[in-house]
């Protein structure tokens, strides 16, 4: 009955740690722009076998020290150029990996109590002369397992996350997949594609010519819009501005307006003006801003766009 319990126990205490298994390697954590995986090993853990299983599935291997802030690391015994540059930051107050991932995983620094990081082992350069690498093992809550003493345990592997770059332009999402490649992806928003958002989706509904009287057709987010002249309105410059509205007193008083057809024309309807017999001359003040003035005869001129 107490060999039961002891087993029911530790199912439990596995249960505590769902882990997601993809195509050999199981997910561990995300820190610090990196993502970490347990990785299955064949053969003796040494320090070559272990990087072989990372670079296996793309992933670079976990060397035994990295950086902390405020702490002398001397990283020069116990990593080389292979190893994935994880920095433990202001997390902890140590030099070692396992203690920073312990961290993530379970808020403690005591890696041997983390029971994800259980049967795993780090690249230790120069720690042995059988190039065994250093392993963790949270049943005996014992660390400093010598690999070449152990077979087919877990490679500590670990991928940078290209997310943290944040390479999708344009409002796009970042997605991280987990898959042979470990690749970052882009979810681009509407109008827009490429691997990182970057190229505006261009409609081909200015093809047509939707822009009338003139009007210029510009490219939009998956839509279009026309610059009318300043006669035109409405989406496509269909329609002809009242003029004599949109510029309101143009005319001199008692005098009429016309909207003739891109122009406003000002004249005296009753001929009694003494303009009949003099013309009408020109003045800065005699149209809006934008607009011309041109003499048309006696008692009349008009205000010309462009």
């Amino acid at each position: 009955m107490v060999n039961m319990w002891t087993f029911l126990i530790f199912l439990a205490a596995v249960s505590e740690w769902p882990v997601s298994s993809v195509g050999g390697q199981e997910y561990l954590t995300w820190d610090r722009g990196y993502v970490f995986y347990k990785v299955q090993v064949s053969g003796p853990m040494t320090n070559a076998n272990v990087k072989a299983a990372c670079r296996a599935v793309h992933t670079r291997p976990v060397c035994f020290a990295g950086r902390a802030y405020g702490v002398e690391c001397d990283i020069s015994d116990y990593s080389d150029a292979g190893c994935a540059p994880y920095h433990a930051g202001f997390a902890i107050n140590s030099c070692e990996t396992y203690a920073a991932l312990a961290k993530a995983l379970c808020n403690t620094t005591d890696y041997w109590d983390c029971q994800p990081l259980d049967d795993t082992f780090v690249t230790y350069p120069g720690w042995d002369s059988d190039d065994s690498a250093y392993g963790v093992d949270y049943q005996t809550h014992t660390w400093g397992l010598h690999g070449a003493d152990y077979n087919n345990m877990y490679a500590l592997c670990a991928d940078m996350d290209d997310c943290t770059s944040f390479p999708c332009k344009n409002g796009g999402t970042c997605q991280y997949t987990l898959n042979s490649g470990n690749s970052a992806t882009c979810q681009c928003a509407a109008g827009y594609t490429g691997s990182s958002c970057h190229n505006l989706i261009y409609t081909v509904q200015c093809a047509s010519n939707p822009c009338q009287n003139g009007g210029t057709c510009f490219h939009g987010v998956d839509s279009y819009h026309c610059h009318c002249g300043v006669e035109y309105e409405g989406q496509n410059c269909e329609n002809v501005v009242n003029l004599c509205f949109a510029y309101d007193d143009v005319c001199p008083p008692n005098w009429e307006c016309q909207t003739i057809h891109g122009y406003i024309r000002c004249f005296e309807p009753d001929g009694t003006s003494h303009r009949q017999v003099e013309p009408y001359v020109c003045n800065s003040a005699s149209c809006p801003d934008g607009l011309y003035c041109k003499e048309e005869g006696p008692a009349s001129f008009s205000c010309r766009a462009g």
